[in-house]
């Protein structure tokens, strides 16, 4: 029997998965192992939905691969399996014989072979209650759950669901990080990130192109070093107001690589995170 120091540490060390990011099979294959050691002679599976087909599809668990092939993708529904109605009520569903369950979706030999008797399948949601998966326990004696069964199936769905979001949220967090990088390294025009005090932390293959400078050139270098003296009183009053969030634009002379002077139209942009200004972008083009 495992006491609540115990639990509380096997959480904790679930909790610590999550929070280093480690990959979602893996930290969802260690709920579903911490479930079973908890509820002896029981088995579990997590699966997850897939809004835009309506489906559940085997995410993890400690399933036989013949068993786990045949749950790759299932529709939820009132009259599907046990997890996908578990899925479309949004609530807890209990098959107390899953011998005589015409929905299950197990086959009849993989519950003989394994002495299967109930299933009780959790959905699992987020914090606004939008559907993320399922997670089910196998178990070898017919009957429903019991409390403390019940306790422990709630706090092993909650982990689910945060391993679950926190994926989702560092999936969704990568696809902004690649679409900024795209827009920034195949804008036509050179862009040109700068820290605070006006120092290049960062350009773009059109930025170096635009200048003739190469990448390690550039980088920590001040703007004034590529502006003609003349101009830059305007430059920086433009950085300035840039800095307290105004967007500029405004020509000038600019001093390429060989030393030639150009003339180049430039638009500060303030760099928002968290509604402060962290730095400016400089954009610039050939008139």
């Amino acid at each position: 029997m495992w006491g609540i120091r115990r639990e509380l540490q096997a959480q904790q060390s679930i909790q610590d998965l999550i929070a280093r990011d480690e990959p979602l099979s893996g930290t969802l294959l260690a709920i579903c192992e911490l479930t079973n050691s908890m509820i002896p002679s029981s088995l579990s599976k997590v699966m997850l939905f897939d809004g835009e087909s309506q489906t559940l599809r085997f995410a993890a668990g400690n399933l036989p691969e013949a068993c786990q092939r045949d749950m790759r993708t299932l529709p939820i529904g009132p009259n599907e399996d046990i997890c996908c109605r578990a899925a479309f009520l949004k609530q807890l569903v209990v098959s107390e014989d899953v011998r005589h369950d015409s929905f299950s979706s197990v086959p009849h030999e993989f519950i003989e072979q394994n002495g299967l008797r109930a299933c009780w399948a959790y959905p699992v949601l987020s914090r606004e209650r939008v559907l993320l998966g399922t997670f089910a326990v196998f178990y070898r004696v017919p009957g429903p759950p019991s409390r403390r069964e019940i306790d422990l199936m709630s706090r092993a769905t909650a982990l689910v669901a945060l391993a679950i979001e926190r994926d989702e949220a560092r999936q969704a967090h990568r696809i902004t990080q690649q679409r900024y990088q795209s827009l920034f390294t195949c804008h036509p025009d050179g862009v040109f990130s700068l820290d605070l005090t006006g120092h290049v932390e960062e350009v773009n293959p059109a930025g170096l192109a635009l200048t003739g400078y190469t990448r390690d050139t550039l980088l920590g270098q001040h703007f004034s070093r590529f502006v003609v003296a003349e101009d830059l009183p305007r430059v920086d009053k433009a950085f300035r107001n840039a800095v307290k969030g105004k967007q500029q634009q405004y020509n000038i002379r600019a001093i390429s690589a060989n030393g030639n002077i150009y003339p180049v139209t430039i638009i500060n942009l303030p760099i928002l995170v968290n509604e402060e200004v962290v730095g400016v972008y400089g954009i610039a083009r050939k008139p």
